[in-house]
């Protein structure tokens, strides 16, 4: 299926960036001969792409394009379920991130605001404040809420993306990031204990449905697929035998592109979506997982990003079982990240194929 993807999108003259499944559906990103990005929805159903394209139009006007059968693009926030989302654009509000239908980031000169699935919004404004709330942690706070609209306004957190600075990034400053991670882990019990709990059992399984989606759409070829699924279980079986966790408040997405640090060192993190009550590993696994990752795609090397792991671990100084079982969810995450990428052939590691 991402081969036809493919295919249809070059006969619009637009080359494909990145894909995510919601179900048998694909949100894509392409660039234009030019250079531009634009976004829009892989339907297999024609019919279903028509009466989306239909619905659309009639919110977001000479916005939404049909590329053949199956595939529509949506230009400048054109969305039917995130309806406020084109006059945004329209604003003057630049489109930071869109998934179709789901979920959306813009900036314009107050900030930022999400935008989401009206119903979404309680959820997401919980989870927001309460990393805002974490003592001596710098994130976001929440500074409008349009329960109608499915909009959030969030206060800037200053800050460039460790990401952009893994280059230079300084040991000191990655054994900030390190105690930052300890101090979201450590938060006050009663910002805690009421979040659903994701365990081992639900982020294998998570993982394993990651690993499905990329075979069923044929991103990956079955015979990867077997081997991920191999690597899934002995990471699963690797972080169990680390013994049972302490449970904490964990981001569930944490990398290099959620965490901020400014010119006087200070560390901010970003995006509490996913937050859940579980074991801090996790985050550690997958914030190791994401630097291999750039090594892998060349941003640093392999060397640099071990180091850099060791000093982010120096600065949250984990005991022994955390550590081994961040080393377990760094596998895992790894499995995660080969079934993902694999729909993102503009940043997907050469060796990874």
């Amino acid at each position: 299926m991402l081969a036809e993807v493919g295919r249809e999108l070059a006969a619009s003259g637009l080359e494909l960036c990145r894909a995510q499944p919601r179900g048998d559906v694909l949100h894509v990103e392409a660039r234009d001969t030019s250079g531009q990005l634009r976004r829009g929805q892989w339907v297999p159903d024609p019919d279903q792409a028509e009466a989306i394209a239909r619905e659309t139009a009639q919110v977001a006007p000479g916005l939404v394009t049909r590329c053949g059968p199956h595939l529509l693009v949506q230009d400048a926030g054109a969305d039917r379920r995130l309806t406020r989302l084109a006059p945004l654009v329209a604003g003057g509000a630049t489109l930071v991130a869109h998934r179709p239908e789901r979920r959306a980031v813009v900036h314009d000169d107050e900030g930022y605001l999400k935008l989401v699935r009206r119903r979404r919004l309680p959820d997401l404004v919980d989870r927001t404040s309460r990393v805002a709330q974490v003592p001596g942690l710098r994130a976001p706070r929440v500074t409008a809420i349009d329960p109608h609209q499915g909009l959030l306004r969030l206060a800037t957190v200053p800050g460039t993306p460790v990401h952009q600075l893994l280059p230079d990034l300084g040991e000191a400053s990655a054994g900030a990031v390190g105690a930052t991670v300890r101090t979201l882990h450590e938060a006050p019990r009663e910002l805690v204990t009421d979040l659903p709990r994701h365990d081992l059992a639900a982020e294998t399984a998570a993982t394993r449905a990651v690993v499905e989606q990329a075979r069923r759409h044929g991103a990956i070829t079955a015979v990867l697929a077997a081997d991920l699924r191999r690597r899934t279980d002995r990471a699963a079986t690797a972080i169990d035998a680390a013994g049972p966790p302490g449970l904490g408040l964990v981001h569930r997405d944490l990398h290099d592109k959620q965490l901020l640090v400014d010119a006087s060192g200070e560390v901010g993190v970003l995006d509490a979506d996913l937050l859940a009550r579980g074991d801090p590993a996790l985050d550690l696994g997958n914030l190791g997982a994401h630097l291999c990752l750039r090594a892998a795609q060349g941003s640093l090397s392999a060397d640099r990003a071990a180091r850099l792991r060791s000093s982010m671990m120096l600065g949250y100084a984990p005991e022994r079982r955390l550590r081994e079982a961040a080393d377990g969810y760094a596998a895992l995450a790894e499995v995660r990240l080969r079934a993902l990428y694999a729909f993102r052939p503009a940043d997907s590691p050469a060796a990874w194929h």
